[in-house]
């Protein structure tokens, strides 16, 4: 895992969703534009997660091979190591391997969940637990606050984000669209119900 003051001449986008977090815990909802910017500047930042596509094919393997009732944990692990040494040491590879590892050993072998997962494991580590990070900042203040209670709110941009990750691993850049507001076709212009 990258040092955790890798971020800490942390870009905008970074110090734009610390901001967003510190809102939350007041009672603030998420801005999903917010997310949506940190999401496509932390990949872009990282270049893309360069062993995603190998780890993805090493996945596969995995789970034809669970589905045969032929899984090796040990191997799988190694596979999946040997995957990312391979094609990248990326900010984001390290993190991907380990999301990877621990869906072969929890036996929930999911793509977009992985991804998803590694998304929410770097959000966590580089902005929210960073020794300047949001966590640390908000218990300074006496305020108790977890990644998980956090990031509950923005895992549904997480898994938009996994999503076109797996259906682009060699994307260096996410094309992130902000998913449309649903109209109420009850209320009134200012959304209130008569």
């Amino acid at each position: 895992m990258p040092d955790r003051d890798e971020f800490s001449r942390r870009p905008r986008a970074f110090k734009s969703l610390s901001a967003m977090f510190e809102r939350m815990v007041g009672g603030a909802p998420p801005d999903v534009g917010v997310v949506e910017k940190a999401l496509r500047r932390l990949v872009a930042s990282s270049g893309g997660i360069p062993s995603l596509e190998a780890v993805i094919e090493t996945v596969h393997g995995v789970r034809q091979a669970e589905l045969f009732g032929s899984l090796d944990e040990l191997g799988a692990l190694e596979r999946i190591r040997d995957a990312v040494g391979a094609h990248g040491e990326g900010k984001l590879d390290k993190v991907l391997e380990r999301s990877a590892a621990a869906a072969v050993l929890t036996g929930r072998i999911d793509v977009p969940e992985i991804i998803a997962s590694t998304l929410e494991d770097a959000v966590s580590h580089f902005v929210l637990e960073a020794r300047e990070g949001v966590i640390p900042s908000l218990a300074a203040r006496g305020i108790d606050a977890t990644s998980d209670q956090l990031l509950r709110p923005i895992r549904s941009v997480m898994k938009r984000a996994a999503q076109e990750l797996a259906r682009r691993p060699s994307a260096r850049a996410l094309k992130l669209r902000s998913a449309p507001t649903p109209v109420d076709l009850h209320a009134d212009l200012r959304g209130v119900h008569p």
